[in-house]
């Protein structure tokens, strides 16, 4: 184990190779990156060096890693910060998107705040939102329907291509929704609470 651990830091630090980069075990089976971002370097050339992390330790050493990203700190006091974005970035992501290996928390910023509410106030918002549409045999498509319809922006076109599905089938999921709910899905606030009773599930 202690030769994996070895083989693992020196791939991360092949790729973490700036000086002032810092790259350390922090526990059995975590590794640590600090990485200096230059002024130039924008957080997704960050989550490629990090895709090519895990697809390099997937060849050299059979393994699947995972990788949590925080917000960049600015200072050493928001170092603590960015460093428990990253686990909550690991640990959301892996709910969320399974089938990525690199999660930045920028992307799971409404999932981290959810995650703070108490158990019973997110079960209270299924029941009071989407109770109706939960009890429905297709939920997990009218789940996936209205997040896609939220994420693309409220619109069609884009909600469709997400989806990979024609225009057509997403307005006549859009109608059974409104038809079970009672409510449009044009009123933003409606949909936006329906929304986050979505992720909440």
């Amino acid at each position: 184990m202690a030769l994996v651990r070895s083989e693992l830091l020196r791939t991360v630090r092949e790729v973490f190779a700036d000086p002032q980069d810092i790259v350390a075990s922090t526990a059995p089976g975590w590794i640590g990156a600090l990485r200096r971002l230059p002024s130039q370097e924008r957080m997704p050339g960050l989550a490629d060096e990090c895709r090519r992390i895990t697809d390099v330790i997937a060849a050299q050493d059979g393994l699947e890693a995972r990788v949590g990203i925080g917000e960049p700190a600015a200072s050493v006091s928001r170092l603590h910060d960015s460093y428990q974005d990253a686990c909550d970035a690991l640990r959301l992501g892996a709910r969320v998107a399974s089938d990525s290996p690199v999660h930045l928390i920028a992307e799971l910023r409404v999932h981290q705040i959810l995650a703070l509410v108490g158990q019973s106030a997110r079960n209270r918002l299924i029941e009071v939102t989407a109770a109706n549409l939960r009890d429905q045999p297709d939920w997990p498509l009218l789940r996936d329907t209205i997040l896609a319809w939220c994420e693309s922006g409220f619109n069609l076109v884009r909600a469709a291509a997400a989806l990979h599905i024609h225009r057509n089938t997403v307005v006549y999921r859009m109608h059974k929704i409104e038809q079970i709910t009672g409510r449009s899905l044009r009123e933003h606030r409606t949909t936006m609470a329906l929304y986050l009773a979505c992720l909440t599930d």
